[in-house]
């Protein structure tokens, strides 16, 4: 359980860094495409793109409850498997699982 709980906050704090980056490199994107600005500041820009360490983007989502990587469902973070087990037990509100 404690190596599950350190995962997680591993993938937290990684989570909030690719965050930050990916609005730094947007910024960047922007200002590199932008027409009116003087061409020091594009290439500027262009440039610090480059510098940028892209595989620091590649990450993967975790199930919140269990911390496990596949079968994630996205719109609630968390695995096929436990939202399954969510479902039986009615833990979940507005959502119903199909019985024939």
């Amino acid at each position: 359980m404690k190596t599950e709980v350190i995962k997680l906050i591993k993938i937290k704090l990684k989570k909030k860094k690719i965050l930050k980056n990916e609005i730094k490199l947007k910024i960047l994107k922007s200002i590199f495409q932008n027409k009116k600005i003087t061409p020091n500041k594009r290439l500027f820009s262009f440039f610090s793109i480059l510098k940028t360490n892209n595989k620091i983007f590649k990450h993967k989502n975790i199930c919140l409850l269990t911390s496990k990587t596949n079968g994630l469902i996205k719109d609630f973070q968390v695995s096929r498997n436990t939202m399954k087990q969510l479902l039986n037990f009615n833990k979940v509100q507005n959502i119903k699982v199909n019985s024939w």
